[in-house]
């Protein structure tokens, strides 16, 4: 960041609404006064049950020289809620419809915290051409025996008894409905593509409660 960019004052934060695949999308947008010095744009993905709020500060100090932009993720915050409790690849698409509506046509980078992390991931399967680096915030790193306790505890979100939730306040289950069944799709992405890890005093992350950071290659 050159000294003219770190010494202007935070770029303001502003509100809209885009159109997505599950209704209209909330979101907190941020950026350069000048566009021509903007670098790559920035979209943050918040974790759930959250919003896109968390990142508000961020989105002003990564504003100074790029778009930076953190929508609400269907069923949290502002945003309209689906019909039936989404996939991870539904939300994926959703931010994808984000990109879209704001004509971002070049390369993008994404962050990704917790469950954002599985949403960035998979809108880099997605679009492989437009997604250009990952930064990813307490990726899920299971052992065998953790998914299968993990895909246990899920049914069990997932069962017919949490329907009537669903439809009746719009919000999404964290191990339930958030993750999805396709999460480790996400997870082999990452091992595929190589990326560097570094882990918090060197240690594996084997759970969400370790942070765990990871960038694609540059």
């Amino acid at each position: 960041m050159s000294a003219t960019i770190a010494n202007a004052p935070a770029a303001s934060v502003r509100r809209a609404f885009v159109d997505g695949h599950f209704g209209q999308i909330h979101l907190r947008k941020a950026g350069p006064v000048d566009p021509g010095t903007q670098r790559p744009p920035l979209l943050c993905f918040h974790q759930s049950p959250n919003a896109g709020s968390n990142f508000t500060r961020f989105l002003g100090e990564m504003g100074r020289d790029r778009l930076a932009v953190a929508p609400d993720t269907p069923g949290f915050g502002e945003s309209d809620a689906p019909a039936a409790p989404p996939e991870i690849a539904d939300y994926a698409d959703a931010m994808g419809d984000v990109i879209d509506a704001l004509g971002l046509d070049g390369p993008v980078d994404l962050l990704g915290y917790h469950t954002g992390v599985l949403i960035a991931a998979e809108l880099a399967l997605l679009r492989p051409d437009q997604v250009r680096r990952l930064i990813l915030i307490g990726i899920p790193v299971f052992s065998a025996e953790e998914r299968a306790a993990f895909e246990k505890r899920r049914g069990r979100f997932r069962s017919k008894r949490m329907a009537p939730a669903w439809s009746r306040n719009g919000t999404a289950f964290f191990i339930g409905a958030a993750l999805g069944s396709n999460w480790p799709r996400s997870v082999a992405f990452l091992a595929k593509n190589n990326v560097r890890a570094n882990a918090r005093g060197g240690a594996p992350a084997r759970s969400f409660a370790t942070t765990r950071v990871l960038c694609c290659p540059a």
